[in-house]
């Protein structure tokens, strides 16, 4: 099949190559990744590349979306650009456009920046690394909260019948102890809800990430932070913001961001119906870092009732050895593929290619609007 790839602008939403795009479309772009893609403070026009089409014998046969972010490096801030939904259609998976689709959303960064995808699937990310992306990987933690679609995984129904309130039960008296322990190692804090109007809550979480001390990252800067907590791809809504504030003196401690997502499967693994709770971004006030540990512990019991399990993934081994011992499962990795361009400052530095030198979070790319 002879294949092609077009751009689409965010003024032809409504209507691309001469077809009118509904909501029963394959192009179709939901009210809530719309809004998104119009409110992205990192646009340079409205009329922005928002997608790549790809064809196959003159029929669209998938897209890949593409917005600007910005990623910073040795002190300054850079042009950057991420991916969203790579989709290719079963009857056209035959053609190049699943490594050309992709390819062609590096194109919005000018040649002279980084590309992030974060959250890649296991079809997707051999695909990112012939088009150039390095993938850094995170350890995958799990908290329980319910055992429903766990058990139902592994058991006949009328065992999981059987094993579900025993399970839960045990998973409640879990999660009352673990409210305890929070509750006094926590007791000098409180934690507040943050709000995308809230100027000097979100002035200071974009200071704790710019306090970090690795090289590169992906600039998490106000603008991000007002966009995230306003926006999603998701009908589930946008990330939930929180802070860690000093009783006594009032201070910022640490900040976390979460999100809320229900999937009808959640992996490969066979769990249907779940609502899973993310926590994407956190960051702390230098020499805070113990109390950070538990408030993350306190920001995944939020979602203790609402949620059958709250995920958490980091690179940083001691955080991971922290939440294993407090009984949180790993299982699996997340992932962040970057793409240094040709024409980037740092191109032929060794160091823009170590995880080490990177401040790795599950949030980057399109992964907390997702």
């Amino acid at each position: 099949m002879k294949s092609e790839v077009l751009s689409r602008r965010l003024d032809e939403l409504d209507f691309f190559h001469g077809e009118e795009i509904g909501p029963e479309h394959f192009l179709y772009v939901s009210p809530e990744r719309r809004k998104a893609f119009l409110e992205n403070p990192y646009l340079e026009s409205p009329n922005d590349i928002c997608e790549w089409v790809g064809f196959a014998d003159g029929k669209a046969a998938g897209f890949n979306y593409s917005f600007p972010i910005r990623v910073w490096a040795d002190g300054k801030s850079y042009r950057g650009t991420t991916g969203s939904c790579l989709n290719v259609q079963e009857w056209a998976r035959k053609t190049d456009l699943g490594l050309i689709l992709p390819a062609k959303g590096v194109e919005i960064t000018g040649k002279d920046g980084i590309a992030i995808a974060a959250a890649c699937s296991q079809m997707a990310i051999p695909l990112h690394k012939i088009n150039g992306y390095r993938y850094f990987f995170m350890p995958r933690y799990i908290a329980l909260w319910k055992s429903r679609s766990v058990v139902e995984s592994i058991a006949p129904r009328w065992v999981a019948w059987l094993l579900v309130p025993i399970a839960n039960a045990a998973l409640w008296l879990y999660k009352i102890s673990l409210r305890a322990v929070v509750f006094f190692k926590m007791s000098r804090y409180r934690m507040e809800d943050v709000g995308a109007d809230d100027v000097d809550a979100v002035q200071k979480m974009a200071e704790i990430v710019t306090s970090d001390p690795h090289r590169f990252r992906e600039d998490h800067d106000v603008a991000w932070f007002k966009w995230h907590l306003t926006c999603s791809f998701s009908k589930d809504g946008p990330c939930r913001g929180s802070l860690l504030k000093d009783k006594k003196m009032g201070d910022v401690v640490a900040f976390a961001l979460a999100k809320r997502r229900f999937h009808a499967k959640a992996s490969h693994r066979g769990f249907r119906d779940v609502w899973l709770a993310s926590i994407m971004e956190w960051g702390c006030v230098p020499g805070h870092e113990k109390e950070l540990r538990w408030f993350l512990v306190s920001v995944a019991l939020r979602y203790g009732g609402t949620c059958d399990a709250t995920e958490f993934a980091t690179d940083d081994a001691k955080m991971g050895a922290f939440v294993r011992r407090l009984g949180w499962r790993q299982v699996g990795e997340a992932n962040v593929g970057v793409k240094v361009m040709k024409k980037f400052p740092f191109f032929g530095d060794s160091a823009v290619k170590e995880q080490s030198n990177w401040r790795v979070r599950p949030g980057m790319g399109d992964n907390a609007l997702s």
